[in-house]
């Protein structure tokens, strides 16, 4: 899926701000939140982006029941924390590097420089 049929989906997203591995991550989760009662029409998604090496989702719950914001909340816990074994770039199996340019989930060719950056939904560093 490209970002362009992500929007045709869900065409109240915000700007993306993270590379093209993670999309996948993106497409399940909001898929799950939809299920969970989130209507995607509507500008709840308030941010989706790279933080720290992880997937960060942000939403708009107010007007929410108590159990549908449980949902959602776990939810974007469990795409941070399996964007945290995914290629940023890629999609391929990763690891959370650290060094002196921030936190980056990069599989080893991609942390090695030795694949070259596929697009990005924006201007992030290569590695």
């Amino acid at each position: 899926m490209t970002e362009a049929e992500l929007r045709q989906l869900f065409p109240a997203l915000p700007p993306l701000q993270h590379n093209a591995g993670w999309l996948p991550l993106v497409v399940h989760c909001l898929a799950q939140m939809a299920k969970a009662g989130l209507n995607l029409q509507q500008p709840r998604v308030l941010q989706i982006k790279q933080k720290l090496g992880s997937l960060r989702i942000h939403i708009d719950t107010s007007g929410m029941s108590e159990p549908q914001r449980t949902a959602i909340a776990l939810l974007a816990a469990q795409a941070l924390t399996a964007s945290r074994s995914v290629c940023e770039l890629c999609g391929q199996d990763a690891q959370l590097r650290v060094g002196a340019s921030g936190c980056r989930t990069l599989c080893a060719l991609h942390a090695q420089g030795t694949l070259p950056h596929p697009s990005t939904f924006d201007a992030m560093d290569t590695p």
